[in-house]
């Protein structure tokens, strides 16, 4: 059977990369050049990396279980770094978390940019750092994706703040189909049954209203048009929108769960579950 492979940089982003780089290691303690002349006059010699900040496959440095293959081989989760700072931050996760890489990376572009960028450039660069700092509570990944602008950004974008802001109520789901914890038990008498089951269905009924506008609709006024770059702030408003109604949904599978009412009902209690 053939072994999974783990996610790799195109050429393109690696050479992207190294250039965005200007070939010095992205460490600002070490700034090593990473590419010159070899011996041999056709050649060149190469030391620098194209290095993942979450790493490629389960078992590396900092790998993420809830990430895809696809955003760990993006550009934006790719550092320039020389073989021996790779080697040291892969050796040592802990020392070397995927937010200080992130920065390491902003810094030493800009770096870049202070040394052969034009007034123009230093100047679309704090236009960029202000947006970005709009950002400053979402994951490192989120701010490095507005940063870098990749095709299909916005999808990019989207589905790193989902990732962010469902997993709280993801985990909360999963302990409570696991029956993991209590709450306080609500008791609904044989009479208030119907009106208690009326305002569950109409509470269920309105957060699938709202749910199925936000993904099918708003998310792709917020995308903007083919060829018309999106709006992050947009996503971001939706995003959180959706991170609402998921708690909420949460919220209402506890109440269904965590309900004493007469045995007769429970068939249908358990038909309002999951």
């Amino acid at each position: 059977m053939a072994k999974n492979l783990a996610p790799k940089f195109t050429t393109k982003i690696i050479d992207t990369l190294s250039k965005r780089a200007a070939n010095w290691c992205s460490n600002p303690e070490c700034r090593v050049l990473t590419a010159g002349p070899s011996e041999i006059p056709e050649k060149s010699v190469n030391i620098g990396e194209a290095a993942h900040i979450y790493g490629a496959k389960a078992g590396a440095a900092r790998y993420q279980v809830d990430m895809s293959d696809t955003a760990r081989s993006e550009i934006t989760n790719a550092i320039w770094l020389c073989r021996n700072c790779h080697k040291l931050v892969d050796n040592d996760p802990v020392r070397f978390p995927a937010e200080l890489l992130f920065n390491w990376r902003n810094v030493h572009e800009n770096y870049v940019i202070q040394q052969i960028g034009t007034h123009n450039d230093h100047l679309r660069a704090q236009i960029s750092e202000k947006e970005i700092a709009d950002f400053s509570m979402e994951s490192p990944l989120a701010r490095q994706i507005i940063h870098d602008r990749p095709d299909f950004w916005e999808y990019s974008l989207t589905s790193e703040l989902l990732r962010d802001y469902l997993k709280n109520s993801l985990r909360t789901w999963n302990d409570l189909q696991r029956g993991l914890y209590v709450k306080d038990f609500s008791v609904v008498g044989e009479h208030e049954f119907g009106s208690w089951l009326r305002l569950k269905l109409r509470e269920l009924s309105d957060l699938l209203a709202v749910l199925g506008p936000l993904y099918t609709r708003e998310l792709t006024i917020a995308w903007g048009e083919v060829s018309v770059p999106g709006n992050p702030i947009e996503i971001r408003h939706i995003c959180k929108l959706i991170q609402d109604a998921a708690e909420r949904l949460v919220r209402y599978e506890e109440d269904v769960k965590f309900v004493h009412a007469p045995e007769e009902f429970d068939g249908v209690i358990d038909m309002m579950a999951g």
